[in-house]
């Protein structure tokens, strides 16, 4: 419940992700109501906010009334059946790129920022490696990852990308398909189930970089994660089947990094002139 200039008069009803209810009404289930006698006079507002997610769950708002001891019915479309007539959406006010702190890793300062937009495949991490030593370092940067398709993914390196991004789709038909850009690396090793439903393959996936790092400077490396709504393995029937939405992104990423911003957009452009690997 908000005034009539947005701020907070009391929370009706709240839930966690561990399941902790608190507020001032009283709900069970997926219902509920509170009782707002102490707003008479004023213009209030009720807002419906979620923050994340719970495993992956959708919240859901529907059939809202505010009634007066006379039943009269002071919500309009409070079933939301003419969309939104009558509510007001909040523009979000949220961040899309976040960094993490500084760790300490053989002698470099490293950090991460990872950013994603709402209406894009992909969600792109950027690692910066800071020597701050008077000599220069160098390392193997080591990336693993685990894609979750239980060894039974059909992994094939992006069309078009010149072995700069792998594509995976699931041979079990039980995960979307996605993918990953990883520009030019010193080392890619993945293995690909062989059939459908085989599982003889692997989910690990890992690549690698050597690099120098000059005394008092930095090198970024950037990589690119994909995921689309489709499950190709469900009409495959066999391991030439492709998953086109995300080689079609992939694929752009690699060929447009440098001239279309969107790639780049939320980096520093210390980040940009640092990075080794687009």
């Amino acid at each position: 419940m908000r005034d009539g200039g947005g701020a907070l008069l009391a929370t009706l009803y709240s839930q966690d992700s561990d399941g902790n209810v608190s507020g001032t009404g009283t709900f069970s289930g997926s219902s509920g109501s509170a009782n707002i006698t102490a707003y008479k006079g004023q213009t209030v507002q009720l807002s419906f906010e979620a923050t994340g997610d719970y495993y992956g769950y959708s919240t859901k708002i529907d059939d809202v009334s505010v009634l007066d001891g006379g039943s009269t019915q002071y919500v309009s479309n409070g079933g939301f059946e003419s969309d939104m007539t009558g509510w007001t959406t909040n523009v979000v006010n949220s961040s899309t790129n976040f960094t993490s702190g500084l760790r300490s890793l053989d002698g470099l300062s490293v950090h991460r920022s990872f950013y994603t937009v709402p209406d894009k495949l992909w969600g792109r991490w950027v690692d910066v490696y800071q020597n701050n030593t008077a000599s220069p370092i160098t390392v193997t940067i080591n990336y693993y990852t685990n894609f979750g398709s239980d060894n039974y993914g059909i992994i094939y390196n992006t069309p078009g990308t010149s072995g700069k991004a792998i594509t995976s789709w699931d041979g079990s038909a039980k995960d979307r398909d996605f993918g990953m850009v990883y520009g030019t690396a010193n080392n890619v090793a993945y293995t690909s189930a062989t059939a459908l439903n085989t599982g003889d393959g692997s989910e690990d996936f890992n690549v690698s970089y050597h690099v120098t790092i000059p005394a008092g400077g930095q090198k970024s490396i950037v990589n690119f994660i994909l995921m689309d709504g489709t499950d190709t393995g469900l009409a495959a029937v066999d391991t030439t089947a492709m998953a086109t939405e995300i080689d079609t992104a992939a694929a752009a990423i690699v060929a447009n990094f440098r001239s279309d911003s969107q790639y780049r957009d939320g980096m520093t452009q210390a980040q940009i002139d640092s990075i080794i690997n687009f």
